[in-house]
């Protein structure tokens, strides 16, 4: 006797576990997904599900048995409207790779359960798991992002009559700045690569490691203190900081430099969305940074056009396959371990920056002048930094890079490997 029976496109399988399992379609062509304990309680169960389909009467009663798993394989996954990089985001969230199960792994919590057992008192106790288990808030706001996503589309496709857990996501923003440098630290991986470029290792196997390390330097000062993303430090060009032989109170800076750039003179771009932004804006020059540009601008004679961070002396600036290599582990990261600072991408120096910014009592309209955002995206983004100003005094960074920079220079880098 088989382990499985067909009928048109609904099938009778037995499951690992010695159950069996009914799958097929109802009327209006939704999935179903159940399971009986025998066999000949599941081909009653599916003989039950064929009447009603040839009688043309949806299962819309017995849609709310249907599995979380079954319904994110079968209905989610099969979306039109949804791009493909949004699936893979869906996959990676819903089942990690990883060795061990994870009370976070939504496939191994929610995926033999009913979508109507998804209630709010479960997924308060799914919350209190995973922060038991040590989740982090963005890894319990992605997983319950994707549960509640499921659910929705579990509504709009009529499986259940309301979103019950819409309401109950972790307070986390994942687009929030958390942690900022202070000048400190910023200082200590600035320091990282000025002791590299003093002491280079391997200057014998490439002659320009030492200037590559004083570059790096320079990329940090600018990411740090004028809030330039790592595209747009490696776009600088003199012309852009310099008048004469002094440098400019302010700087002109181009916005979102695309990586493959096929129109440098233009000032607007379009996105994604149909919306068009202004791509130059005015960074403020701190007096450190200042000292810095003059200093790198006599290292290099004295150059009165190029680019400021270029791939070699006099050379082409950074293209996106050299600048990912660069925000990688093995310069950047490399780079943090000698400095003995933990790990965050190069865009979070820009982050700090513009939360000194605002520790410094700027106005908020200033600062979302200099940062490229939008009012509504710094308070955001930046909320913790405007809690922060309120419940402590006004901070001056300029003191606090001198006093870091004296305190930091000269100090041995940490051994590394």
């Amino acid at each position: 006797m088989p382990s499985w029976h067909t009928w048109g496109m609904a099938t009778i399988t037995k499951t690992p576990q010695g159950t069996w399992r009914v799958r097929g379609y109802d009327a209006d062509g939704v999935p179903y997904d159940r399971t009986r304990k025998t066999r000949k309680e599941a081909a009653a169960l599916l003989l039950d599900y064929e009447n009603r389909k040839a009688a043309g009467e949806p299962l819309a009663s017995d849609r709310q048995e249907t599995t979380v798993g079954t319904f994110y394989r079968d209905v989610l996954l099969t979306r039109r409207d949804v791009s493909g990089s949004t699936i893979d985001g869906y996959a990676r969230r819903w089942a990690p790779k990883s060795m061990a199960p994870k009370a976070w792994h939504l496939e191994q919590k929610w995926g033999r359960t009913a979508l109507r057992k998804v209630t709010v008192e479960a997924v308060q106790r799914w919350h209190e798991e995973m922060e038991f288990a040590g989740a982090s808030d963005a890894t319990m706001f992605r997983a319950h992002d994707l549960l509640t996503t499921i659910i929705g589309y579990a509504v709009k496709r009529q499986y259940l009559p309301r979103n019950v857990i819409q309401n109950l996501s972790p307070d986390y923003s994942p687009d929030e700045v958390r942690d900022p440098w202070l000048p400190d630290r910023i200082e200590r991986v600035r320091w990282a690569y000025m002791a590299r470029h003093l002491h280079p290792s391997n200057k014998a196997t490439d002659p320009h490691y030492a200037w590559r390390r004083y570059r790096d330097a320079m990329a940090v000062s600018f990411m740090g203190y004028a809030a330039l993303r790592p595209g747009e430090a490696f776009a600088l060009q003199w012309p852009m900081l310099l008048t004469g032989r002094t440098v400019l109170p302010e700087f002109e800076v181009t916005a979102r430099v695309p990586h493959n750039e096929r129109d440098p003179e233009a000032r607007l771009k379009t996105t994604r969305r149909g919306r068009r932004h202004q791509r130059e804006r005015v960074v403020s020059v701190r007096p450190a940074l200042r000292q810095d540009v003059l200093e790198w601008w006599m290292h290099n004679g004295r150059p009165n056009s190029g680019y400021v961070l270029p791939v070699e002396p006099g050379g082409a600036r950074l293209d996106h396959v050299a600048l990912g290599n660069w925000s990688g582990d093995n310069t950047w990261g490399h780079t943090l371990r000698l400095a003995g600072v933990e790990h965050r991408p190069p865009k979070h120096l820009r982050m700090s920056c513009i939360s000194g910014w605002i520790r410094e009592e700027r106005h908020r309209y200033d600062v979302a002048d200099m940062a490229g955002h939008t009012l509504d995206t710094l308070e955001s983004h930046y909320r913790r930094s405007f809690l922060d100003l309120k419940a402590t005094s006004k901070l001056d960074i300029d003191a606090l890079i001198v006093e870091a920079r004296t305190a930091v220079e000269g100090t041995p880098l940490r051994k590394v490997g």
